[in-house]
């Protein structure tokens, strides 16, 4: 390993940053031997590599742990696809890596802890080769493998063009693309052919993934690698696109969520598995933290260690889309106490579990009332419907009680027991109560605004 490659890995690793790496390609050296002997045609084609040797340097260097949070090569079609929730025109391509990317992004955030600055790696390149396949042929439409621009059904010389197979068919392209919510980087350039043999053209591709990935951890430009990376006419052209402003972005329905956690900004992210208290937040206070702070505890009892997050909709099932300031202004309080705080704009709980799989959520009594009212739902059934969709996302609700008062002025401590609830909704087994003896508070958040517009005078 050269020691620039090597200095360069260790920074990356002292970085706080973790990251998610998709490359299509052979992976490692022997697996990419294997699969290109076995399964491509005897004839010169477009052969998909990667960045291979990026990896193997990262896992080498001591600290990758720190890093390296999950690494893909999906090969086949079928496995591309599946990562990117769709098929795409063209396999070698920025769009392909771009959308790579953005995927290996949003696994970061499912992997990671909140409050860690996250990057998504995609990597996909092409070069010539004239290997001969030895054996018969054995793909299978399973076994579709990305040997051409075009993705053909199964490496065949017949999905060829003459050019493809002469000495002017197409040089080695690389393309990388790195995504940090808020910012995404592409990078391609095409290297002269013949300047290098395959393994060469692997290193090339390899540092400049590392480059890329420094870039996106925020490392000088000075640590870079640049000492004939590149030769001649060859050109790396960069590409940046920034959402300046994540919450106008939500508010436009561009993206799903903008999370604030630790002074990073996880932009269309969500992170399933976690337990979210859901509020206007206005104000933040005490009963707040304490109700997420309860309903950690005994959701701890039940399924171990587990993370907790607020989470604010943006709109509301009355009242519409918050105005930015409004929303700005909320989430300061968050911002200034470190806490963990993801903006949707999801009003209504069946539509924050489609978002958040597997979560759970803690609300308050007078919530709870609502979240079981029919006119929220077009009806009788479509609640029926939506809370059991709720249920079959692996979803569940916890209720905290609070002091309530009756139509004859007498108060009492209500839990969701005292909810009258269909029979079918309690049969799904989708809402649990918080202890009083866990968690009680009265304090109001109407009271509080109240006291606040008095001081303000």
């Amino acid at each position: 390993m050269d020691s620039d490659v090597a200095q360069l890995i260790k920074l990356i690793h002292d970085n706080p940053a973790q990251a998610v790496f998709y490359a299509t390609g052979g992976g490692i050296q022997v697996a990419y031997q294997w699969i290109r002997w076995t399964f491509c045609e005897p004839t010169a084609c477009l052969d998909h590599y990667n960045a291979s040797q990026a990896l193997t340097w990262l896992l080498t260097v001591p600290g990758a742990s720190r890093t390296v949070l999950e690494s893909r090569v999906p090969y086949a079609q079928s496995a591309l696809h599946n990562i990117l929730g769709q098929s795409t025109a063209n396999y070698a391509s920025v769009g392909t890596a771009n959308s790579m990317a953005k995927a290996a992004y949003q696994q970061a955030a499912k992997l990671s802890p909140f409050g860690v600055s996250i990057v998504g790696v995609g990597c996909t390149c092409a070069l010539m080769t004239d290997r001969i396949k030895k054996g018969d042929h054995k793909a299978s439409p399973d076994q579709q493998f990305l040997c051409k621009d075009t993705t053909p059904d199964y490496v065949n010389p017949e999905h060829f063009s003459d050019a493809d197979k002469t000495e002017s068919s197409p040089q080695a392209r690389a393309f990388i693309a790195t995504h940090t919510g808020s910012v995404s980087r592409s990078y391609s350039v095409q290297l002269t052919k013949g300047k290098r043999d395959r393994l060469g053209e692997d290193a090339v591709a390899g540092k400049l993934l590392l480059n890329a990935l420094a870039t996106a951890c925020k490392l000088p430009g000075d640590a870079l690698i640049d000492n004939g990376l590149l030769a001649g006419s060859e050109h790396l052209q960069e590409e940046t696109t920034e959402i300046a402003d994540p919450i106008d972005a939500l508010l436009k329905g561009d993206v799903q969520t903008v999370e604030y956690s630790n002074g990073n900004v996880v932009v269309d992210a969500p992170r399933g598995g976690k337990v979210y208290m859901a509020g206007s937040f206005n104000p933040l206070h005490e009963g707040h933290r304490g109700m997420l702070a309860a309903a950690l505890t005994a959701q701890q009892d039940k399924q171990g260690q587990v993370e907790g997050c607020y989470e604010m909709s943006v709109g509301n099932a009355d009242k519409g889309l918050m105005p930015a300031e409004e929303v700005k202004r909320r989430i300061q309080p968050f911002i200034d106490e470190n806490l963990p705080l993801v903006l949707t704009q999801a009003p209504l709980y069946p539509d924050k579990a489609k978002i958040f799989h597997n979560s759970t959520f803690v609300l308050g009594y007078d919530t709870a009332v609502r979240l079981v009212m029919p006119k929220y739902y077009g009806g009788h059934d479509g609640m029926l419907l939506q809370l059991a969709g709720m249920s079959h996302l692996g979803c569940h609700v916890v209720v905290a009680g609070r002091i309530a008062t009756d139509d004859q002025g007498e108060s009492s401590f209500m839990t969701f027991e005292d909810v009258e609830v269909p029979e079918a909704i309690t049969d799904l087994g989708l809402f649990s109560s918080i202890p009083e003896s866990l968690f009680r508070s009265d304090i109001s958040s109407t009271q509080l605004r109240k006291e606040l517009a008095e001081q303000q005078k």
